[in-house]
């Protein structure tokens, strides 16, 4: 069973043994999105934990733990940050992008040219 609780303990989703199985090869980012349809924050605010500490988006999904959800502020948001995410977007370093939006970055912040990043891309 896979139980995800609030830091305040309040229960935000209990999984029980045969979801469990039907989730084999899914990982901590896939929980994640699945969270953010749930919680309505994006998965790059969200952060998982456990007794070892948080849990890396790309390690499996453990069968049977308890958890705990952490939702993250945006960082405050500078041009400088917002340009970079435009490059690292336009240039398509997926890595890089991720490692940004873990900050987290809010994508939505407009860089230079008044585009957000995302929206950048998607007119190149």
């Amino acid at each position: 069973m896979v139980r995800i609780t609030a830091l305040s303990g309040e229960l935000v989703l209990e999984l029980e043994d045969v979801y469990t199985r039907m989730v084999d090869g899914q990982n901590v980012r896939d929980l994640k999105k699945f969270l953010a349809v749930l919680t309505g924050h994006p998965r790059f605010k969200q952060r998982l934990l456990v007794d070892a500490g948080p849990l890396r988006d790309d390690i499996p999904l453990p069968a049977l733990a308890n958890m705990q959800l952490v939702i993250l502020n945006f960082a405050d948001p500078d041009e400088t940050s917002a340009e970079r995410l435009c490059q690292e977007c336009a240039k398509i370093h997926v890595d890089q992008v991720e490692m940004l939006l873990q900050k987290p970055q809010d994508p939505n912040v407009r860089g230079p040219m008044r585009r957000a990043p995302i929206a950048d891309r998607s007119q190149g």
